[in-house]
């Protein structure tokens, strides 16, 4: 089932996402990974392991994340390895450096993952290092941007590599993931077989002082919304099937 959650925002981005993950622990219990980018320092922050959420992040490990955008990912592993090396190459979030460096976490399931695997291996030059459908996502989302994308961004660019992915990739499944310097990505996927809630917070003033590149509110997305009611967010709505939503910089 897997549970997922982003917040972009607030300094505290990558706590909001930890405590928001503990809120959608029964959807999976077999690993856990936080990503968070930086727009000050420019880094990604990156950890994930085995086991429950609450193992996998001690205090020390949140001490080194920093950033005002975060990605967590709670597994419930339904394919896949059963070693626990190849086992933890599986574990989510993953991320691919070009172009621009993108991140991702998901929920649901790709069927014709491995006649994506080969594609991408023969038509795109492409080799994929582990058995989750992720990986096929993400390199699919990289290679549509690689083709029309240099040094410039677009969201037009974005929504012409998504659609290429919902023609390509069959299955249930809804996804949040980080364009480095750019913002926060989300989408459903065009039948709405995974959940996931948007919903916004008014930043307090700490956070402002915190953050002099904010733009006054936060947002946050989640597959269920309790994780949103517990972290403060007023519920918006459910993204619709087959919607992609990106905040940039700027909010």
């Amino acid at each position: 089932m897997c549970g997922i959650v982003g917040v972009f925002g607030t300094p505290y981005s990558f706590q909001e996402v930890y405590q928001g993950l503990l809120l959608l622990q029964h959807r999976g219990q077999d690993a856990a990974g936080i990503l968070s980018f930086d727009f000050n320092t420019q880094n990604f922050h990156h950890h994930k392991d085995l086991g429950l959420i609450s193992d996998v992040f001690s205090p020390e490990v949140l001490s080194g994340f920093s950033g005002q955008m975060s990605i967590a990912h709670t597994r419930y592993a339904t394919i896949g390895p059963k070693n626990q090396i190849e086992k933890k190459r599986d574990i989510q979030p993953m991320m691919i450096n070009y172009p621009f460096g993108i991140g991702m976490v998901h929920n649901g399931n790709i069927v014709n993952y491995y006649e994506l695997k080969q594609y991408l291996q023969v038509e795109k030059d492409r080799h994929l290092f582990t058995q989750n459908d992720l990986e096929a996502m993400i390199n699919l989302i990289s290679s549509g941007l690689s083709e029309r994308a240099r040094s410039s961004f677009s969201f037009e660019q974005f929504k012409v590599a998504i659609e290429n992915l919902f023609d390509r990739a069959h299955g249930g499944f809804s996804a949040l993931g980080l364009l480095a310097d750019k913002g926060l990505f989300a989408f459903r996927d065009p039948h709405g077989l995974r959940p996931l809630i948007l919903g916004e917070r008014v930043l307090t003033e700490e956070e402002k002082l915190a953050n002099p590149k904010n733009f006054g509110k936060s947002y946050c997305l989640a597959s269920e919304s309790n994780a949103l009611n517990f972290l403060g967010y007023e519920v918006v709505r459910d993204l619709d099937p087959g919607e992609i939503l990106f905040i940039s910089e700027t909010g």
